[in-house]
């Protein structure tokens, strides 16, 4: 299991448990030499037609903030079947069935429609992941990752770190019902985590960029990223009740 699933597993269990993960404000991305991340973030808001999941404002009281509903992503909404997902894929990118890469999980008992486009803010093309639940066969996850190649340029790992901050600036600007601080960790970063009402969850974490770190000693360094730059987008309808294959309570 990948670095990245791990550490989003683990802000989703700290959003269900209603804790927040550790702040850790002295490792900052470096996203460019002119700019700082909080410059880049606060001139480099992305539309909300590229990057917001599906989902409708709950109702609230009159001058306050609505608290804002995961339904899934673009017209892709949770609940929806197969055939219905294909036709919300067609709809958000104009990309035809054959263009759909069904894939399973025998791990988790899952299905799902893999499909690769340009998918703004992220650099170059994105892969998103439809995945179905192991027992409804019913769409309950949605991932979007932006990936580099296995070495890539200081530029490279730029694009990933500010397209990060542009969508967790995003997502922080709308009203949860909890959320997550953001983590570092020594080779990537956790920047959004975020419940809604209903239990749903919008995770953000980019893995492989260049980080300032204050260490011990009160000395400021660079870390120094190995593989890939990675920006992981996760859509999850319910993160305390997973739709996937587990060993019953007891059974061992």
């Amino acid at each position: 299991m990948s670095k990245t699933i791990l550490t989003i597993a683990a802000a989703a269990a700290a959003l269900v448990a209603g804790s927040a993960l550790a702040s850790t404000p002295t490792a900052k991305p470096s996203v460019g030499k002119t700019s700082t991340p909080q410059q880049v973030a606060a001139n480099a808001l992305p539309p909300a037609s590229s990057v917001a999941p599906s989902g409708q404002p709950a109702p609230a009281a009159a001058g306050t903030k609505s608290t804002y509903a995961v339904n899934g992503f673009r017209s892709a909404t949770f609940g929806m079947s197969e055939d219905e997902v294909k036709a919300a894929i067609n709809r958000d990118f104009g990309i035809g069935a054959d263009k759909i890469v069904a894939q399973a999980s025998p791990l988790e008992g899952t299905t799902a429609l893999a499909v690769r486009t340009a998918l703004p803010p992220g650099p170059g093309e994105a892969t998103i992941d439809y995945i179905f639940g192991a027992k409804s066969r019913r769409l309950t996850h949605v991932n979007v990752v932006w990936a580099t190649g296995p070495t890539p340029t200081d530029a490279e790992r730029g694009g990933i770190a500010t397209a990060g901050l542009q969508l967790s600036k995003y997502f922080q600007g709308q009203s949860w019902q909890r959320f997550v601080q953001p983590a570092a960790s020594q080779n990537g970063v956790l920047m959004f985590g975020g419940l809604d009402p209903k239990g749903a969850a919008v995770l953000v974490e980019t893995d492989g960029i260049k980080l300032s770190v204050k260490g011990k000693d009160g000395k400021v360094a660079a870390n120094d990223p190995k593989g890939p730059a990675i920006l992981h987008v996760s859509y999850d309808q319910d993160v305390a009740h997973p739709d996937i294959v587990q060993i019953k309570q007891g059974s061992f």
